[in-house]
Parts: structure tokens; C-alpha cells; sequence
């Protein structure tokens, strides 16, 4: 039989090839959607196992997949009327939402529960990096099937259910991305958002999910922390949405309002759209995201005022351009940007680059006076080019090409942001010019939301743009 505290590293009697063996052979043959409720509950019990205080309102846990910045707008909105959102991320190999408000001095991502659930209970969200005592299980699990190269979505399920119900709120919402490596299909994603749900209610919990695109970014920015962070709280500011921060404002309006409506705070999800519209235009939203940065040691105003002053933009700037005739890159003609336009892409759009760029052309269009527009963005492909621009908080992609915009032969897709000398400035500019889908137009963008399971395990088709 399989011994979950070795999974958990608490029994080193047992082989850790007995483990590998196990899990490959689980990976092999499948697991009922029993088994996989069986092991989200053992994951669960591999560690304590969160108790939150009553009367202190509902509690909503929110899983976000590959470079969550939503949380950030959808845990103030629905603390502002007394919902309480725990969010426990892993520091995400895209960066994850415990990334972002890391960068602000002083905050603490590393609260122990104790410290955690009185921030939860006092302020309604705080936002920290998992504890090595909740579902230790779950993390033995993932290196386990990282080492065997495993991607069964059944043991992916378990894990991601067991780590929630460790969390123990009283529901679940899950935001499943599509577009990515593991999920490259809306169809996929789906499956993987009706397992979430399925297991989570039949371990006794109520949960639904989104199926969300990663072919349309959410927001201005990639990576760059700092600066997503910024993005974020400019929207809960009430400021009108930048390119593509309107995406980003919609995604987490409907998270917001999906939880509310959960959370019993109203009775259809659009009185909760008009709940998280109210929450952000009156300032309360904004308020709690200040409380709970306040919470955890830091101080939002102050960061804020820095990102805006350029206190965190990088050494070096790259300028992707849009070029409508086939051809290789031409550094030596063109040069490589060493400062660009990230002050004014922090001050909004209509940014006006000050020096001289790469020109990475777009393959296979021929030069023609047919407007060209961009019709959608590899999301995956610049959140893992901005995993590899070194640890600066503001290091990342700004998106300039927008899914939707027209393009014309000199403008801008993109401004890749690094303060690492020794990265390849010619290959990273390539790689994020290839990351962008530009044909005859008009287009139309894909879908920001596919899909939506409800608590019935019920399919809506959504198939929404923004």
C-alpha cells in the first residue's frame, strides 16, 4: 500500500522507489474519479489542516493558474464586503501572485498559519506562499511526477484539490488557464476544470471554475512584478483600463462577482458584477488591497509612488518591432535598445520609444497595403521568456501589439525589460516576436472565458472576448 507520510518525506523507511513506482503506475492506468477524490483527501491529512474562525464571514479560496495577477484585484473586492479570501501560492515557476506582492519592501509572504488566518480574519485576504505543513503530500507528489516526467491531469487534480482542502474555505473557485503547455487546448482545459470540480464536491466541498485563454494576456505587462502589481492596483484605483488592462479588469470582475455570489452575497452573478464595479469605484477595494499589504509588513502607497517615479525600471530595454517583410534580425543596423520606454509605459499608453531597437520582423507576410492586426498572443511563451530575464522586479515584457490592434510596419509588439548583461538580447527578441499572431484583419480575438462549471458539474459555453 502506498504511504503517504513517505510522500511527505515523514517516513524515510519506505523506498522512494516504491514511490516513483506507485505514482508512474497511477500515471499508467488512470484513476477513477473516486481515486482521485481519495488521494485529494489524503494529500489533505499528509498535514494540519486549516480551522477558521466563525462569524467572521464566508470564506472563498481562489486557485489561479500560470502567472495569476487576478487575485490581487479579486481578493480586495470581495474582502470589501466581508468575504474572506486565503490565497496560499507556490512562488510559481511563471510568477504567481505571491511574486508580485513580494516585491513590495517589507510585506511578508512567508506568515505562519497562525499569523496568516488572524490577517485573513482581521483584514478579510492576506496572500502567502504555501506552508511546509500544508499538504506536504501534494508537494513530494509534484516532484515525483516532475522526476518521471509525468503529466497525468488526474494526479495534477488531486494535488491542486488536496492543497485546497487543506486550505479548508468553504468553497472553491478555480480559473483554469487554457493556451499553455499542459493544457494547449480549450477542450483540455475543460476536462481539467470539470475534475477540479468534481472532486472537490465529492470531498464535501462547493466549487465551480472558469476556463480562461492565455492566447489574450491579461494586462499591459509579463512578468515584471513591480509592474504588475501597479497594474493591478490601478485598476482597483478606477483608472480607465491602459492596452490590454481592460482584459485584465474583466477577467477579475467576474471572478469577483462569481465569488460573491457563492459567498451568498448576492443572488445573480450580475448583482455581483455590479457589487465588484461599486467596491472599486467607491475606493473600499482599494483600501483593503492597502490593508492587507499593511497587514503583511508593507506599506502600498510608498511602493507605488516608487514604481511610477521608475525607482524599478531595468538597465536594459529591448524594442520588438513590427516589420510586414520576411527577413532575418539585423542588429548591427538597427541596434539594441539599452534605454527604452518603460517609464512611459508606466505612465500609460501611447508610449514613445527614445532610442534605437531591434527590428525583429514577423515571418511570412509579404509587404502589402492590407492592415494587419494582431490576432492573439502566446501568453505561455513570454511568461516563461520572462522567467529567464533574471530577478529584478521589473524585469518582463510590456505588451504594446494588443490582440485586436492594427498594426503597420515600425510599430512596437512588444519592449522586453532586463537588468541581466549576459542574456541574448538577438534571441529573446526573436522568441517574443514569434510569440505574437498577426494576419489580415479584421480579427477576431479569441475567447477571454471558454467555459464555466457550475457547483452541478453543468458545461456553459462562454466564449467571451474582451
Amino acid at each position: 500500500a502506498f504511504d503517504v507520510g513517505e510522500a511527505a518525506g515523514e517516513a524515510q523507511a519506505a523506498a522512494p522507489w516504491l514511490a516513483s513506482a506507485l505514482v508512474t503506475a497511477m500515471a499508467l492506468r488512470g484513476l477513477s474519479a473516486t481515486e482521485v477524490a481519495d488521494l485529494a483527501g489524503a494529500i489533505r491529512d499528509s498535514g494540519s489542516v486549516l480551522d477558521w474562525a466563525p462569524g467572521r464571514g464566508p470564506t472563498v479560496s481562489l486557485y489561479s493558474g500560470i502567472g495569476d495577477k487576478t487575485a490581487l484585484v479579486v481578493a480586495p473586492v470581495c474582502a470589501a464586503y466581508g468575504v474572506r479570501i486565503p490565497k496560499i501560492s507556490d512562488r510559481g515557476s511563471m510568477g504567481g501572485v505571491v511574486d508580485k506582492l513580494a516585491c513590495v519592501p517589507g510585506v511578508d509572504v512567508a506568515l505562519p498559519a497562525d499569523a496568516f488566518q488572524a490577517t485573513v480574519d482581521d483584514v478579510g485576504a492576506a496572500m502567502v506562499a504555501s506552508f511546509p505543513e500544508l499538504a506536504p503530500a501534494g508537494r513530494s507528489l509534484r516532484r515525483l511526477r516532475e522526476s518521471i516526467g509525468d503529466d497525468s491531469r488526474q494526479l495534477l487534480i488531486a494535488a491542486v484539490v488536496g492543497k485546497q482542502l487543506a486550505c479548508n474555505a468553504d468553497c472553491f473557485l478555480f480559473d483554469v488557464k487554457t493556451g499553455g503547455q499542459f493544457v494547449p487546448d480549450a477542450e483540455s482545459a475543460l476536462e481539467l476544470a470539470k475534475g477540479l470540480v468534481r472532486a472537490s464536491k465529492a470531498c464535501g466541498k462547493r466549487a465551480c471554475a472558469f476556463v480562461t485563454g492565455l492566447h489574450n494576456p491579461l494586462g499591459h505587462f509579463v512578468g515584471a512584478p513591480a509592474l504588475e502589481l501597479l497594474e493591478c492596483e490601478r485598476i482597483l484605483r478606477g483608472n480607465e483600463p491602459g492596452p490590454g488592462e481592460g482584459s485584465l479588469r474583466d477577467v477579475a470582475a467576474l471572478l469577483s462577482a462569481q465569488a460573491l455570489l457563492m459567498a451568498d452575497k448576492c443572488s445573480t452573478l450580475e448583482e455581483g458584477l455590479d457589487l465588484a464595479i461599486d467596491a472599486i469605484s467607491s475606493g473600499a477595494a482599494r483600501d483593503k488591497l492597502t490593508a492587507v499589504v499593511k497587514a503583511q509588513g508593507g506599506d502600498l502607497d510608498s511602493f507605488i509612488t516608487a514604481v511610477e517615479k521608475g525607482a524599478y525600471r531595468t538597465k536594459h530595454e529591448i524594442d520588438v518591432f513590427f516589420n510586414a517583410e520576411d527577413g532575418p534580425l539585423e542588429p548591427d543596423s538597427a541596434g539594441i535598445v539599452q534605454s527604452g520606454p518603460l517609464a512611459d509605459a508606466v505612465g500609460g499608453p501611447g508610449a514613445t520609444a527614445t532610442a534605437a531597437a531591434a527590428a525583429v520582423p514577423v515571418a511570412g507576410l509579404e509587404t502589402d497595403p492590407v492592415d494587419r492586426f494582431v490576432s492573439a498572443i502566446d501568453g505561455y511563451a513570454l511568461g516563461r521568456l520572462a522567467r529567464e530575464l533574471g530577478g529584478h522586479p521589473g524585469s518582463g515584457v510590456v505588451i504594446h501589439g494588443v490582440v485586436g490592434s492594427t498594426l503597420s510596419p515600425g510599430d512596437r509588439l512588444c519592449t522586453i525589460m532586463t537588468d541581466d548583461p549576459d542574456v541574448d538580447l538577438e534571441l529573446l527578441a526573436s522568441r517574443a516576436a514569434d510569440a505574437f499572431t498577426v494576419e489580415p484583419g479584421p480579427v477576431q480575438p479569441p475567447p477571454l472565458v471558454y467555459y464555466f462549471v457550475d457547483e452541478d458539474e453543468v458545461v456553459h459555453e462562454i466564449g467571451a472576448s474582451s
